[in-house]
């Protein structure tokens, strides 16, 4: 029997004009042969970030798992840490702003609840004031698409009779708060902000005004309030009066002029002021 292998007529390395076989290339070193002579950590998470996919699949796990309530009954009985924010208004989206300010106090309340101190954190939203009511009288006016405004909303509550009118603007301040407090507590969650947004405070709300008139009736008992001289600054565009940071000033210059009038006893106006009296070479 004849070896395949030394056969001609069946060996095709030695068949002529048959291809020849591959040759099998040379082993290579290693690329990354000193891979398993380091130390490094293995972390399960990759290393792309993936901020779109994974904020909001991070915003439902926190809110499957109760983050917040969770942490509030950990903490049941230890020493308490209050927080006093002041709340934004409920006007328009969050900007840079609400960003430093609520990122740093949230900062504070984590830290605090970290070192293992009962630090709740409850947001709210003020929902009076010049800013809301302000937006509110110009969303009434529409604007087309070719550029002009058409004011027939505006008239038509201004039209109204005086408590009609006010409670027509009230309501839809209210309105406009809810909007935006539903849109920025929702914007807060996402910057990953834990909290009682369930129960928010609210300036509008029943129960917030109560209470500040129970505050204020208690200052008034105690005579912390009274009336006294100060000018109250008031906005005839808005029919409102207005804050002091509220006010813009304007550079001006006016003639000044001195008036001097004799008074009949002089040495009474030299005492009022605490000056001395008048000698007779000032009147001369």
């Amino acid at each position: 029997m004849t070896n395949s292998s030394t056969n001609p007529s069946t060996n095709p390395s030695t068949t002529p004009g048959a291809p020849t076989a591959p040759t099998a290339p040379a082993s290579k070193p290693e690329k990354n042969r000193y891979r398993d002579t380091l130390h490094l950590p293995k972390t399960p998470f990759p290393m792309k970030a993936s901020l779109v996919q994974n904020e909001p699949q991070s915003v439902k796990r926190w809110q499957a798992m109760n983050l917040y309530q969770r942490v509030m009954e950990s903490r049941v009985g230890r020493e308490p840490f209050s927080f006093h924010c002041g709340p934004p208004y409920a006007n328009g989206s969050l900007h840079l702003g609400h960003l430093m300010n609520i990122t740093l106090k949230d900062f504070v309340v984590r830290s605090q609840s970290m070192m293992g101190k009962l630090c709740p954190f409850v947001p709210g939203w003020d929902c009076h004031g010049l800013p809301i009511e302000h937006k509110v009288m110009t969303d009434l006016v529409v604007t087309k698409p070719d550029g002009t405004t058409d004011s027939s909303k505006l008239d038509k509550v201004m039209n109204l009779p005086d408590e009609q009118r006010r409670m027509a603007i009230r309501r839809e301040c209210q309105k406009h708060a809810e909007k935006f407090i539903k849109l920025q507590a929702s914007q807060m969650v996402r910057l990953f902000l834990t909290g009682d947004f369930e129960n928010p405070y609210l300036t509008m709300q029943p129960a917030y005004e109560a209470g500040t008139l129970e505050v204020l009736a208690t200052l008034l008992e105690r005579g912390l309030v009274y009336r006294a001289l100060k000018p109250v600054h008031w906005s005839i565009a808005n029919e409102t009066a207005l804050a002091d940071a509220e006010l813009e000033y304007q550079d001006r210059e006016d003639v000044s002029v001195y008036v001097d009038f004799e008074a009949a006893d002089a040495d009474a106006v030299y005492d009022a002021f605490g000056l001395p009296a008048a000698s007779d070479e000032d009147d001369d």
